[in-house]
């Protein structure tokens, strides 16, 4: 579960070495510089377009779910809010 800024970033930098890619082609995708993702995976706040700017770059999408949710009940949950 993230729940601040450096483990958004620890995350994103894992699911984009394990993509092969580095963070030059992530600023090349989304137009920010390379500077800017080595911030962001370091735990930098950033806005939220640059995340949804390196998650659409990593081909990845934002859930999110109400704390304190088991992972057994959460797939109920999600599957209630998908219904609405």
């Amino acid at each position: 579960m993230i729940r601040n800024f450096k483990g958004l970033g620890t995350e994103i930098a894992k699911i984009r070495r394990k993509q092969k890619l580095t963070q030059g082609e992530i600023a090349e995708r989304t137009g920010l510089k390379q500077q800017t993702i080595s911030e962001f995976e370091n735990g930098r706040p950033a806005s939220i377009n640059t995340l949804f700017l390196i998650l659409e770059a990593l081909g990845m999408e934002l859930q999110l779910t109400p704390r304190g949710v088991k992972e057994a009940k959460k797939a109920d949950w999600l599957l209630k809010m998908g219904q609405k």
